[in-house]
């Protein structure tokens, strides 16, 4: 019955963050933005938030010629609500699913950590967190860093 709960629980979190129409960006102090979706891409599943500030840093892109196999990767994010949750992982490659190229890694992609940046030991953006394989442990995916510049003429 406990499992019931937690479940509900969990279930209704994410149903009220799914349809939620307001998108937050939290940074790591715990200052709260109300973030304003700015372009949207067609040739994928990304869009561009904007925030009113000017005194927030960003990371910057990594030189995917500097990526090689076995280089750790990160993911941060807040699975199920559990805030500042960190994951670590190895580059496995570029991959190529239905004639998308991806970044492979087994740093894993929770529920809620999807959109955020895959990040190499120097903290630049090696792509955005995309997908993991339900059927296969182990197996996750980010949009590379290129693919976002291009599909938002960065």
């Amino acid at each position: 019955l406990s499992t019931c709960k937690n479940y509900e629980k969990e279930r209704k979190y994410l149903d009220e963050r799914l349809f939620d129409p307001h998108v937050l960006v939290i940074t790591s102090n715990g200052t709260c933005y109300e973030a304003a979706i700015g372009e949207t891409s067609g040739s994928s599943d990304l869009a561009l938030l904007s925030i009113d500030e000017t005194d927030c840093r960003y990371p910057d892109a990594a030189d995917p010629d500097e990526l090689v196999h076995g280089s750790q990767l990160f993911t941060a994010g807040s699975p199920l609500g559990m805030g500042r949750c960190v994951s670590s992982g190895v580059f496995s490659g570029y991959r190529t699913l239905e004639e998308v190229e991806y970044v492979q890694t087994d740093a894993p992609i929770n529920p809620d950590n999807s959109g955020r940046p895959l990040i190499n030991t120097q903290g630049d953006v090696v792509g955005v967190e995309t997908m993991t394989i339900s059927n296969a442990n182990g197996l996750s995916f980010a949009t590379p860093c290129e693919t976002v510049e291009e599909a938002f003429s960065l």
